[in-house]
């Protein structure tokens, strides 16, 4: 447990992935404070977007929104988004919510229909999934002592 909290507090980087993936115990999440460092100077549209994620991934975002708020069409930014990141707008909203929830997990204070809201999923039952296809287990299995383990970058980098 200290050693992953250790880790949440330090946002240990894995330079194996372009610093897009974070390490929280032997669990792979996109980081997104390393993509903005390495990578700010590519495309302000991309910069920008990754910052909305980073300040509002507990509220319903959408590219269109964002796009609309840039002067950009969704088609342009969904574009650059992928040629930047190679991942989807939604891929990289869902990474980073689930890595909040993971750190919000294993501070063991929340229910898990509460860390799905607070996240930005409006399902609890969406929530599940999302974290499963990500993560490669359930939420409620993730908290089960010796089980944080268990998630490899494989099933993490896979989408």
């Amino acid at each position: 447990m200290n050693n992953i909290k250790r880790n949440i507090s330090q946002g240990k980087a894995n330079d194996d992935n372009n610093h897009i993936t974070k390490s929280i115990g032997d669990t792979h999440h996109i980081d997104l404070d390393g993509f903005l460092k390495d990578e700010q100077s590519q495309n302000y549209y991309v910069s920008e977007t990754i910052k909305k994620i980073k300040s509002e991934y507990d509220k319903k975002l959408t590219i269109e929104a964002i796009a609309d708020g840039l002067g950009v069409s969704p088609s342009y930014l969904s574009r650059k988004l992928k040629e930047v990141t190679s991942q989807t707008f939604l891929d990289i909203l869902n990474k980073y919510r689930i890595q909040k929830a993971v750190e919000l997990l294993v501070t063991g204070k929340c229910r898990v229909y509460e860390i799905a809201s607070m996240t930005g999923f409006s399902e609890y039952k969406y929530f599940c999934n999302v974290f499963k296809k990500y993560t490669g287990t359930s939420p409620t299995n993730f908290m089960k002592p010796g089980k944080r383990g268990v998630v490899n970058k494989e099933s993490v980098n896979k989408y």
